[in-house]
């Protein structure tokens, strides 16, 4: 433990006498807690029909354990970080077998899915312009937009009639323009992406 660790603990600690958590009083905004898991495993004509259920289950298991051990590394330095529950974010290519599974499962279990896009910013941009939902700072209060109640998913502890705003756990996003190329006339528009054959 390094001299400026030992200072930053000792500050922290609540006064003798009490269990309150002490505000700060001086450096920067207490970030929000934030738990990310990445996960990539076989495709899925590598899996045979019992690994299936199999691999769920224990990716379940593993999912509810690391939520668990989060939440309680959060309550116990509480003081770190700014108030409100954990951000539980799963991070997957979401390639067909394994990827999927586990992404479906973190979705089941109420984790926020990231998915990992195959090509560059650049590359988007030239096609699509994207454009934050709730241009705000993660981790801080923000209003639900009024006229579509389509544009906010509300997480946590979710009363029957949804509250005018929360804490702003990912800003969401929206497509503002897409100019896609045009097809040549041949191409089938329904292939996605064609079959490959080497030549050797």
């Amino acid at each position: 433990m390094n001299e400026l660790t030992a200072i930053d603990e000792q500050d922290a600690r609540p006064s003798s006498g009490s269990s309150a958590v002490r505000p700060r009083e001086h450096g920067p905004p207490a970030v929000p807690f934030v738990l990310s898991v990445g996960v990539t495993g076989h495709r899925a004509e590598v899996l045979e029909a019992g690994d299936v259920d199999r691999l769920r289950e224990r990716v379940r298991q593993s999912l509810l354990l690391v939520e668990e051990v989060g939440r309680a590394l959060l309550e116990r330095e509480r003081d770190c970080f700014a108030p409100g529950p954990p951000s539980l974010r799963f991070v997957s290519p979401i390639a067909d077998g394994a990827d999927q599974i586990a992404a479906e499962l973190a979705l089941e279990l109420g984790w926020e899915l990231q998915a990992i896009l195959p090509f560059a910013r650049d590359a988007i941009g030239r096609y699509v312009t994207l454009a934050p939902v709730i241009d705000g700072v993660e981790g801080t209060y923000a209003k639900a937009p009024a006229q579509d109640a389509s544009l906010v998913k509300f997480v946590g502890n979710v009363p029957a009639k949804p509250p005018a705003g929360g804490t702003l756990r990912h800003k969401g996003w929206r497509a503002t323009k897409v100019d896609l190329p045009n097809l040549p006339a041949k191409q089938d528009a329904t292939i996605i992406a064609p079959a490959e054959i080497e030549i050797e």
